[in-house]
C-alpha cells in the first residue's frame, strides 16, 4: 500500500542513489584537486539524501506487495550506511592521523556534520551510540539544574516527520537479517570528544536541521522534548566555560545565538559563563565578551521576541558595572554601542529598571560629565533616541511638552490610559533625566540644589560642553522625528564638536 505518487520513474529513482554512491566513492579526489568542486559534490548528495522522491517512509512494510519499492528502499539504507561509514573514515582521520590530511573546516567536515545530523533521526543506531558517547564528555552542571524542573513531552509524538524514518528502518531490519551497529564506530566518536569544534558544527546542523524539518521558528520548538538536546547543551555549556581563548570562536557565537533564539532563558547561564571568564581590567575579553552580548540580543531581536519579564536583570547589571567600574573608554563606547543597538529588547519593567535605575539614576554623572568627548555624546544619544517609547511629536499631541526643562503634561484624564507601560515607564526615566540636567545648569549658575552632590570643579568644562552635545542632538532628533523615518541614526559620536554662541 503506497500513499505517494512519485514523479520519477523507478529507473531514475535508483540512478539516484547510484549517483550518490558513485559520488561519495570519488569525494575525496575531488576534494583533493578542487575545494569548490567538491562543495557541490557534498551539496548534490545532501540534495538526494533529502529528496522526496527517495523517501520511502510512506511504504507499509507489512502489506505492501511491490518488491520494486522494497528493493529501492532497501537500496537507500545501504547508501546511507555506507555514508555513516564513510564519515567514520572521515572522523578517524583525524583520531589517528594530522589534522592536515583533511583539516576540520574542509567541505568533508562540514559535509560530515550535516549528514551526521541525518543519520542522527534516519539510522536507530546512530542516535544511541553518539548519545552514549557523547555522556563521557564533561557537562555542565549548573544548566543541567536549570532544565531539571522543565517539562518533556514525546518528540517522536509530536513531530513524527523526524522520527518516522527510525521506524521505517526497525521495520526493515528484520527483512535484511542485518543490523547497522557498525555503522557507527566508537573511534570515530571519539573525535566528538577529542575536538570539541567539530561538535559544535554538528550542533549547529542539528538544530537547522530540526528546525527546517518541522517548519517551524526556533522559539516555537518544545527543545527539551528531544532526546539528547539537555545533553547538547549541558556540553556546549562546558565547552564555553573551558575555552583557552577569551575570543568566542565562529561556531561558539553561532551556536549560542542559534540557543538563545531557541531558549531566551539560556541566557543566564552564558551571562554567568562570560562574567566568571572574563577578567575585568583587560580591555580586550572586557570588549569580546560584550561583542558576544550584542551578538546573542541582535539575534533575539532578529525573531521579534523580547526578554521574558522574570530576566534577572540585577545580575546581568553586575556585568555593565564592572565595565564602567573598570573605566576604560573603548569598552564604555562598546558598552553604549550594544544598549543603543539592542535596548528595544528590554520593556516594562526591564526597560525601567535599565534607564531609571541604572543609566540615568546611577550613571548619569559618570557619563554625561565624562571627559572623553565620544563617551558623554553617546550616553546622551541613548537617551535621547531610546528611552522614550512613542515619538516626541505623538506625546506632544497627547499634552507633553518638551519645550521647558522639566517635562510637563497637561491636565488630561485620557491621556495615561492611551499609553503603554513601555511609554510610562521611559516618561518616567527621561524626567529624572532632565531633572538632572536642571541640577547641572543651576550649578553652572552657582546655585546648587539642596540634597544635590556638586560635580568637581575640573568638571566644569565637561559640563558645559554636555549641555552644548545635548542640544545638538535634540535637534537631530526632531529632524528625524519631523522626516517621519523609521530608523534611528547610527551612533556617531561628533568628536570635533563646537558649542555655537
Amino acid at each position: 500500500r503506497v500513499n505517494y505518487i512519485f514523479k520519477l520513474s523507478t529507473e531514475a529513482r535508483e540512478l539516484l542513489i547510484k549517483l550518490w554512491v558513485k559520488l561519495l566513492e570519488n569525494a575525496i579526489e575531488i576534494q583533493k584537486q578542487n575545494e569548490e568542486t567538491a562543495n557541490v559534490v557534498f551539496r548534490l548528495i545532501l540534495a538526494i539524501i533529502l529528496n522526496d522522491e527517495v523517501d520511502f517512509t510512506h511504504i507499509e512494510i507489512e502489506h505492501t506487495k511491490d518488491s520494486t519499492e522494497l528493493k529501492l528502499a532497501s537500496a537507500y539504507r545501504k547508501a546511507l550506511l555506507q555514508t555513516q561509514y564513510w564519515i567514520n573514515q572521515m572522523l578517524n582521520e583525524h583520531v589517528n592521523s594530522t589534522k592536515e590530511r583533511c583539516p576540520l573546516y574542509s567541505p568533508a567536515m562540514v559535509f560530515c556534520s550535516q549528514v551526521l545530523c541525518i543519520t542522527f533521526f534516519r539510522l536507530p543506531e546512530v542516535s544511541y551510540s553518539f548519545l552514549r558517547v557523547l555522556s563521557e564528555c564533561e557537562t555542565d552542571e549548573e544548566f543541567e539544574k536549570q532544565l531539571e524542573n522543565e517539562k518533556v513531552n514525546d518528540s517522536s509524538t509530536l513531530f513524527p516527520a523526524l522520527f518516522r524514518w527510525q521506524k521505517f528502518h526497525k521495520k526493515l531490519l528484520p527483512l535484511e537479517k542485518k543490523i547497522e551497529k557498525d555503522a557507527v564506530s566508537s573511534e570515530s566518536l571519539i573525535e566528538i570528544k577529542k575536538r570539541s569544534v567539530f561538535f559544535l558544527m554538528f550542533f549547529r546542523e542539528w538544530i537547522g536541521f530540526v528546525t527546517a524539518t518541522i517548519n517551524k521558528k526556533r522559539y516555537e520548538i518544545p527543545w527539551t522534548s528531544f532526546s539528547g538536546f539537555r545533553l547538547f547543551v549541558s556540553v556546549f555549556c562546558s565547552i564555553m566555560k573551558n575555552r583557552s581563548e577569551c575570543r568566542l570562536n565562529k561556531f561558539e557565537l553561532d551556536c549560542s545565538q542559534i540557543l538563545v533564539t531557541t531558549n531566551i532563558k539560556i541566557l543566564h547561564r552564558f551571562f554567568r559563563i562570560l562574567y566568571e571568564t572574563t577578567p575585568q581590567y583587560d580591555f580586550i575579553s572586557v570588549n569580546l565578551s560584550i561583542e558576544a552580548m550584542e551578538f546573542w540580543f541582535r539575534g533575539i531581536l532578529s525573531y521579534n521576541v523580547r526578554m521574558y519579564s522574570n530576566f534577572d536583570f540585577d545580575y546581568f547589571a553586575v556585568g555593565l558595572d564592572r565595565v564602567c567600574q573598570a573605566g576604560h573608554f573603548k569598552a564604555l563606547l562598546r558598552f553604549l554601542s550594544l544598549l543603543y543597538v539592542t535596548s528595544d529588547l528590554f520593556q516594562g519593567r526591564l526597560k525601567y529598571k535599565l534607564f531609571y535605575e541604572f543609566l540615568i539614576h546611577k550613571y548619569f554623572d559618570f557619563f554625561f560629565l565624562h571627559w572623553h568627548p565620544p563617551i558623554r555624546q553617546s550616553y546622551i544619544q541613548v537617551i535621547i533616541f531610546k528611552v522614550l517609547t512613542k515619538r516626541r511629536s505623538a506625546l506632544t499631541e497627547l499634552g507633553y511638552n518638551f519645550a521647558e526643562i522639566s517635562l510637563k503634561k497637561k491636565d488630561d484624564k485620557n491621556t495615561e490610559s492611551i499609553l503603554s507601560d513601555d511609554d510610562r515607564y521611559g516618561l518616567e526615566a527621561y524626567r529624572l533625566f532632565e531633572e538632572k540636567v536642571l541640577n547641572i545648569q543651576l550649578q553652572l549658575q552657582n546655585r546648587i540644589p539642596l540634597g544635590v552632590k556638586p560635580f568637581a570643579p575640573e568638571q566644569e568644562v565637561y559640563a558645559i560642553s554636555a549641555l552644548g552635545e545635548l542640544k545638538h542632538y535634540q535637534s537631530l532628533y526632531y529632524q528625524w522625528d519631523y522626516a517621519g523615518k523609521d530608523e534611528r541614526p547610527l551612533l556617531l559620536p561628533i568628536t570635533n564638536f563646537r558649542m555655537q554662541g
